[in-house]
């Protein structure tokens, strides 16, 4: 991987330094080419809806970057998931090496999402444990996976472990999105009820997908957040 060098600084500010060329989606990169640094912003269309939410200008940033600037909704959902953090409020800059077009690195971001079959009207408990089952289910196949999928598990832990809930319409269709992400060599996981609360045996709860965040929205990009 050429001149990628990633500077993660959690307590006081967040800085991280990449190659000049990033997705499209994550917003402008500014800066003059002369000092070799440029630094990157947050599309203003994806900052204002969040900073009328009542966030903090750095959450919100946060919540764009990690999330790969796919959505103000997704954003939202990252920024709510770490709320707990202590730095979630903290200065945060990311800052690229001008390097030659020959040179730069894509960034892709990684994250997991759940789809929950929502005609099974589970309660909000049901839906929980559900979604736990997938979770540890891919995570115990990404430790158990090659070289390559266990060093996607720890990027993905590193920069926040994004996790976004999804609603599914019907059994039918989490098995279609399964197929997909067969299709796509992503790792994914069917939840498959054993049926002893709220909803029959052999019922379609969950299903979890793990992979580069591109990729896993061809799938389920269409859908709302739960």
């Amino acid at each position: 991987m050429p001149n990628l060098t990633t500077h993660f600084v959690l307590r006081r500010s967040f800085v991280v330094t990449f190659g000049t060329k990033m997705a499209d989606n994550l917003g402008p990169i500014v800066g003059a080419r002369e000092t070799g640094v440029v630094e990157w912003k947050p599309k203003m269309e994806l900052m204002t809806p969040l900073l009328e939410m009542g966030l903090s200008e750095n959450s919100a940033k946060r919540g764009i970057y990690f999330t790969g600037g796919i959505s103000v909704d997704a954003a939202a959902s990252w920024i709510f998931e770490n709320l707990d953090d202590p730095d979630i409020n903290s200065p945060f800059n990311v800052q690229l090496e001008a390097e030659q077009p020959s040179n730069t690195v894509e960034v892709s971001p990684i994250k997991m999402v759940f789809v929950v079959n929502s005609e099974l009207k589970m309660g909000v408990g049901k839906i929980a444990a559900q979604v736990a089952h997938a979770g540890l289910a891919i995570q115990r196949k990404l430790l158990q996976g090659s070289d390559k999928m266990r060093i996607m598990a720890n990027e993905w832990e590193e920069m926040g472990a994004t996790k976004i809930v999804l609603s599914g319409n019907s059994a039918s269709q989490l098995m279609e999105m399964e197929n997909e992400a067969k299709r796509l060599d992503l790792s994914f996981y069917l939840v498959v009820d054993a049926g002893r609360t709220q909803v029959r045996p052999s019922s379609v709860t969950v299903l979890g997908i793990f992979g580069n965040a591109e990729e896993v929205n061809r799938i389920t990009g269409h859908l709302s957040l739960l």
